[in-house]
């Protein structure tokens, strides 16, 4: 049986390119990780919105270049989200500490809003606080690189 090369998709927010960090591991984020589905995650794991803890668990391997699995000091964990908490308490990743908190924001889904993604209160604060964040980062690391130039 043979696998096809993963996917490159686009960000319908904002115009990026998405790869998977590596060609055997994939993100899936489905409606069925919704923690309206899966209130085991939250009772057992405190995960209030698994679309969002992913999310952060992602920047998190983005920010440190490495996949969860590859950072022995965590150990063995009942859920990657759990690591990625252990990880978020640790040091900064190269971004710095505003990329940390933007990703353990969304690790917590701490937004002060619902935890449902149907909420719009919800959507509305993930797009203020972590993509508006975000863009306005690589304005910043833009506007850097073009006055070493």
């Amino acid at each position: 049986m043979s696998t096809s090369p993963p996917q490159t998709t686009w960000c319908k927010i904002c115009k990026l390119s998405i790869s998977p960090l590596n060609s055997n591991k994939r993100i899936l984020i489905q409606a069925s990780d919704t923690i309206a589905t899966k209130p085991t995650y939250r009772y057992n794991y405190g995960i209030r919105n698994m679309t969002l803890a992913k999310l952060g668990l992602a920047l998190l391997e983005i920010g440190h270049k490495k996949d969860i699995s590859s950072f022995k000091q965590l150990g063995p964990q009942q859920h990657d989200v759990i690591s990625a908490r252990i990880l978020a308490d640790g040091s900064y990743t190269d971004l710095g500490p505003r990329y940390h908190r933007i990703a353990r924001k969304c690790i917590d889904c701490n937004f002060s809003a619902e935890d449902d993604l149907d909420a719009e209160g919800l959507r509305n604060a993930v797009y203020t606080n972590v993509v508006c964040e975000l863009e306005q980062m690589i304005g910043a690391h833009r506007k850097l690189l073009e006055s070493i130039r």
